[in-house]
């Protein structure tokens, strides 16, 4: 598994995990199978925001 801690830095505010049944309703409602690094980032943080670097990255979790 990715380590997003490394890779978004302490800036990125991540939110409780997504569980496996939640990503995969959200993969049969839109009809298509999510890469499967997505499906990391979401089982470590559904959702999240912050600073990365120089930008501001806001991720929208699996209800949104």
């Amino acid at each position: 598994m990715t380590d997003f801690t490394a890779l978004l830095g302490v800036d990125f505010h991540r939110s409780a995990p997504s569980t496996l049944a939640e990503i995969a309703g959200l993969e049969k409602t839109l009809g298509v199978l999510l890469p499967l690094n997505y499906k990391d980032f979401l089982a470590w943080s559904d959702g999240g925001e912050g600073e990365v670097g120089e930008l501001y990255l806001s991720m929208w979790t699996v209800e949104q």
